[in-house]
């Protein structure tokens, strides 16, 4: 089982936060504290998720969106609900 996550990522944000869904009801936004240089944005959001939902960092891998703020995750192991679930825990 796997799920794919369309994300909003903004870099350089005062902390690393999930948002939740934005309005298209699909895409969720998360912000990062680092920089959109040289894949430091990529690496902290694939550590965030790895962080969050507990999964092994093998089970998370960036699936469209090297260079854009737009992305698309692929995490196994896990289902949609419980992703939400734990994305949304503070």
């Amino acid at each position: 089982m796997s799920v794919r996550l369309q994300l909003r990522v903004v870099p350089n944000a005062p902390r690393d936060e999930y948002v939740g869904v934005m309005d298209d009801g699909i895409t969720h936004k998360l912000k990062l504290s680092a920089p959109p240089i040289d894949g430091k944005a990529n690496k902290a959001l694939l550590k965030y998720l790895v962080a969050k939902l507990g999964v092994p960092k093998e089970a998370v891998s960036l699936s469209a969106g090297l260079k854009s703020r737009n992305k698309a995750v692929t995490i196994t192991g896990v289902t949609e609900d419980g992703v939400i679930r734990l994305l949304s825990e503070p």
